[in-house]
């Protein structure tokens, strides 16, 4: 073709790419087809038109234009990034990884096909090669927003969450006005529980997309997590721009209306997101762990076609089938709900291990006995007089699910008490002094006393009038060896609970991700083992005032036991702590549907309805098979 034929059509071209500059897309494709009808190999408006029908999701005319090209152009490593591309939209992923290698290949310095390569590794699960990809498009391009926003995502994804948060601070840096940069911040920093920070990313981001409802699910969860679910629910009023077809709009709202007690209303909320969203497994589970009434035969089947359904992901029939356990055992199938809670756990474990999630029982078990060394009574005296005399904090701990969310709420009955629920400041402050100041027998005086004026600040923030600040982290156990170095006046309650009813509960329940240990029904046996030889180092060793609370012995004496506790804390008497169900705050636990309820028993000695599937848990943790269910009160210090 002559240059002067050529002329006409470098007008329409430019005529294309003006339309697309101004978003006109429909008026780009037309120009594009009309110089493909005069020059059917015109490169440059096959491309054009292939990105604009990707843009449609149409992603067979693409490849149907593209292949034809890569024949002519093979040595075109734009045509054949093009082509990898809409192979990944086709879900040709093989295909894929291959045209973008040979982009590259050809044009090494194209960190475009690098980030889509890292794309399509990400699809196909090799996480280790799509994070090197990233990392080598940023590499070549430092301001390449999408790349440092993928590269966030997919750490995010890996649990990796400070180098997550530092790349989307940097796509902030390169694009303050990106929505999505400030929401990533907003994600890592809510997954490291900095609920205050996240907010205020998330807040951000609304600010620069008010339509997109990720950013207030975001806000509202971490404003929950904070104890503030009435904000939460106040910010989800206020996305009056976001659709209201969004179901996880629909589902945090039932989680805060869940944690302020309002059971009814967030019903029907969990039922909005079913409707919405049928696939999505976690409203089910929450709304099964809210009704109290029988499920119908029609309810049970309907979840157990869904569990069957290979098409739904590891995450959603896990919440799935962990929502059929509960319901079969309100219906008193008890083998048929220890089958499936087995199975709800099969699925959640399949998760953890693509997040290289493991519970390292004998790296737990070399963890804790170097506590057990370190901190001896020795230990402590050397360091008499150290941190903030201060009487506020008190920390209940234990292994999960034996009583700490009932005490931390009858504690809050109380007019001077304050239940802040599980704060995640002790662990990550720990974990920070590690890292800057190495093992605990080298760290400093001043740094005990800053850390201790730091969090005492923090709980007053929380709660200026009141005398004690319940935090009930159960996995402070741990870490009470700083907590004595940082607050020699605070108080320890230790809760216990009869291991086969504690270790059941925790395997019906589904715990986040990280919680490796939760999924197995031995696994959460040797766990509680280790909680339990923790406690007893403490009982020896550690310099606090200490009470012991044994779950059955609370539930059998009640109100002897509230006083016990209410005189423990060196508090005057008063009647409302024994109507903890009646108190009204934001409660985070599983167990916010419980310590609602006037108190039963119905939980105590729960283990006999499943006695034939635990002997290798009562093997593991030492417990005859049928003993008799735990009840003895404990030795105080």
């Amino acid at each position: 073709m002559s240059k002067l034929s050529e002329a006409p059509l470098l007008a329409i071209f430019r005529q294309a790419q003006d339309a697309c500059r101004q978003q006109n897309f429909a008026d780009a494709v037309d120009r594009c087809r009309e110089i493909l009808s005069l020059s059917s190999n015109h490169a440059p408006a096959t491309l054009m038109l292939a990105e604009l029908l990707l843009r449609r999701d149409d992603a067979e005319q693409a490849v149907f234009l593209l292949e034809p090209l890569s024949k002519t152009h093979h040595s075109s490593p734009a045509v054949l990034f093009a082509l990898g591309n809409a192979y990944r939209s086709q879900g040709r992923l093989d295909e894929a990884v291959a045209k973008l290698a040979a982009a590259v290949k050809l044009q090494p310095n194209f960190p475009a096909a690098y980030n889509n390569r890292g794309l399509v590794k990400w699809d196909l699960g090799d996480l280790d090669e799509a994070t090197k990809d990233f990392e080598r498009a940023i590499a070549l391009d430092k301001n390449f927003l999408e790349a440092r926003l993928n590269l966030s995502s997919l750490l995010l994804r890996r649990r990796r969450y400070e180098t997550a948060l530092e790349e989307a601070i940097v796509a902030v840096k390169i694009a303050p006005c990106s929505a999505t940069a400030h929401h990533y911040c907003g994600i890592a920093l809510q997954r490291s529980r900095r609920y205050a920070e996240a907010v205020t990313s998330q807040l951000t981001a609304i600010s620069l997309a008010p339509s997109h409802a990720a950013p207030y699910v975001s806000a509202s969860f971490s404003l929950c997590q904070m104890g503030k679910a009435e904000s939460a629910l106040a910010l989800l009023d206020s996305a009056i721009a976001v659709p209201q077809d969004s179901a996880e709009i629909w589902h945090v709202r039932g989680m805060c209306l869940r944690a302020l007690g309002r059971f009814a209303a967030a019903a029907e909320a969990y039922q909005k997101a079913i409707a919405l969203n049928p696939d999505h497994g976690e409203p089910y589970r929450a709304l099964v762990s809210i009704q109290v009434t029988l499920a119908s035969e029609a309810e049970i089947a309907h979840l157990r076609e869904m569990a069957a359904d290979g098409q739904l992901s590891n995450e959603n029939r896990s919440a799935i089938v962990f929502a059929l356990a509960q319901m079969l055992e309100k219906n008193n199938c008890f083998d048929e709900a220890f089958e499936a809670a087995v199975a709800a756990n099969s699925f959640a474990r399949t998760n953890q291990e693509l997040c290289n999630i493991k519970f390292d029982y004998p790296g737990f078990v070399a963890k804790n006995s170097e506590i057990v060394e370190t901190f001896t009574p020795e230990f402590f005296a050397s360091r008499a007089g150290w941190g903030v005399s201060s009487e506020r904090p008190v920390f209940i701990v234990g292994f999960p699910r034996t009583g700490t969310t009932l005490v931390e709420q009858i504690c809050s009955g109380h007019s001077m008490i304050f239940g802040a629920g599980e704060l995640p400041d002790i662990g990550r402050r720990v974990r920070e002094l590690k890292r800057s100041d190495g093992p605990a027998s080298h760290w400093a005086r001043d740094k005990m006393t800053a850390a201790a004026t730091a969090h005492l600040a923090k709980l007053r923030g929380l709660a200026a009038g009141a005398s004690r600040v319940v935090d009930k982290l159960p996995d402070n156990i741990f870490d009470l060896g700083f907590i004595a170095l940082c607050f020699p006046k605070a108080r320890v309650i230790f809760c216990h609970r009869d291991p086969r009813d504690a270790v059941l509960s925790v395997f019906f329940n589904r715990f986040p991700k990280t919680t490796s240990y939760a999924t197995g029904l031995v696994e959460a046996g040797l766990y509680w083992r280790e909680t339990e030889r923790m406690a007893e180092h403490w009982r020896d060793a550690l310099p606090l005032t200490a009470l012991h609370v044994q779950y059955e012995t609370l539930v059998q004496d009640f109100e002897r036991e509230v006083r016990r506790i209410v005189h423990f804390l060196d508090l005057e008497w008063e009647p409302s702590c024994l109507d903890f169900h009646k108190v009204e705050r934001t409660i985070m636990t599983p167990s916010n549907w419980q310590v609602r309820q006037p108190l039963y028993s119905t939980s105590v000695g729960r283990w006999r309805k499943y006695r034939t599937h635990i002997g290798d848990l009562c093997h593991a943790i030492g417990v005859a098979p049928d003993a008799p269910t735990a009840g003895e009160v404990r030795t105080d210090r």
